[in-house]
């Protein structure tokens, strides 16, 4: 019996000295389907039109490179041209609860891509005076 079980103890040993291991993951190259590894870059959609998206960063992803605003997501490509406080900047300027000004189009899987970001208020919108006639409330007074 005690030979019994000590054949069957080295049996699993040699099994697990000599099974065969997974290679090594190269350090620059994240694993597959990993949270870090970045989708690929979606290309736009040739001839397709600028649409405009305005509103507060709800959430920057620096890995797969997108800014959302509210619920739209737009992906952030190198030929995307990014400005903060009429200055080039960066996706990493970005933060969440910021006002942006986005110039994007669709691409040809349907993700949205950004052509133009502006990360800030529009430039001059801050000290601008209301247009004339603009509120019928005030006109009305006036009479």
């Amino acid at each position: 019996m005690k030979r019994a079980i000590a054949t069957l103890i080295l049996a699993a040993l040699i099994g697990l000295l000599t099974r065969p291991t997974a290679p090594a993951a190269e350090p620059d190259k994240p694993v597959a389907g990993s949270p870090s590894d970045p989708a690929p870059v979606p290309k736009p959609k040739p001839g397709a039109r600028h649409r405009p998206l305005a509103g507060r960063i709800t959430e920057v992803d620096q890995v797969h490179k997108t800014l959302k605003v509210g619920k739209t997501v737009v992906y952030i490509t190198s030929e995307t041209r990014i400005t903060k406080d009429g200055k080039p900047a960066v996706l990493a300027d970005a933060r969440p609860g910021e006002e942006v000004g986005i110039s994007y189009v669709p691409s040809e899987d349907g993700r949205y891509v950004a052509l133009s970001v502006r990360i800030g208020p529009r430039p001059g919108a801050a000290g601008k005076p209301p247009k004339q006639g603009a509120s019928k409330n005030a006109s009305a007074e006036n009479r």
